[in-house]
């Protein structure tokens, strides 16, 4: 998972007697950064990297993204398994376009056949034979798929619709930057506004508007962060998941 990877790569040392014999590095369960990956790859040189997709209603792996296009496709989580089927459905149920955003969902034998004892849940997650997965996402014309939300953690700011992944993607790749989420948090007119919660690096000291301008620089105006804020570290489950319902607590939203 893409904190355990944190953890890691922090560490700055794995012992020989480890690295060598390790063959296959596998991420999953949150999104891993490509600079994350690139830094497993060189801890443990000569090992496979593989970054797989999946659900605990439909099985991990229901994607794989091997060697060959974990680092080639930057952001993929591989095709589909033989054994399922993925695809990307729109807000009226039909199926995206390749290159268009919209929920993942899945189907085949590894589906569960619903939750224990919620009708109402199973009912909401299970349509058509297919499972919501409340992921957003896109597929290439190869077949490829890319993770870039979640339904429910999407920011609408005066209108428009902000994925915090993307604005996260942005931010990780300043130097002073070591982890961030992004939130909406209230706001007057807009609704809400995007906020970015920072992790600095280990003896940065980042500017807040400094931040901003990288930002903007390399995303439309309105998923620009409007609020930055300092962290010494963001709250996680058992499972390393960022609790983004924390820091909307936290912070306002």
């Amino acid at each position: 998972i893409g904190g355990m990877v944190f953890d890691v790569v922090q560490a700055g040392s794995v012992p020989a007697a480890v690295r060598q014999t390790v063959r296959k590095v596998s991420v999953g369960g949150a999104p891993t950064p490509m600079e994350a990956k690139r830094a497993l790859a060189e801890i443990f040189a000569g090992a496979e990297i593989i970054e797989a997709y999946g659900q605990t209603e439909a099985t991990d792996g229901v994607t794989m993204a091997r060697a060959g296009s974990v680092f080639v496709r930057e952001g993929t989580v591989g095709r589909m398994n033989p054994y399922v089927a993925v695809a990307v459905a729109r807000a009226d149920g039909a199926f995206a376009a390749p290159g268009r955003e919209g929920e993942i969902v899945i189907g085949g034998p590894t589906v569960m056949a619903g939750y224990y004892r919620d009708r109402a849940a199973t009912a909401a997650a299970l349509r058509d034979g297919w499972l919501r997965t409340g992921d957003l996402g896109r597929r290439d014309d190869d077949g490829y798929f890319f993770v870039t939300g979640r339904v429910k953690d999407v920011i609408i700011t005066g209108g428009e619709n902000v994925s915090p992944a993307e604005v996260e993607e942005v931010l990780r790749a300043h130097p002073d930057v070591a982890e961030v989420a992004v939130i909406g948090t209230p706001h007057p007119r807009w609704g809400e506004q995007v906020t970015a919660v920072v992790v600095p690096r280990p003896g940065a000291t980042p500017d807040a508007a400094a931040l901003a301008a990288f930002a903007a620089a390399r995303l439309a105006g309105f998923k620009k962060p409007r609020r930055i804020e300092f962290v010494a570290a963001l709250p996680r489950n058992a499972a390393k998941k960022v609790e983004t319902g924390l820091l909307r607590q936290q912070f306002g939203g």
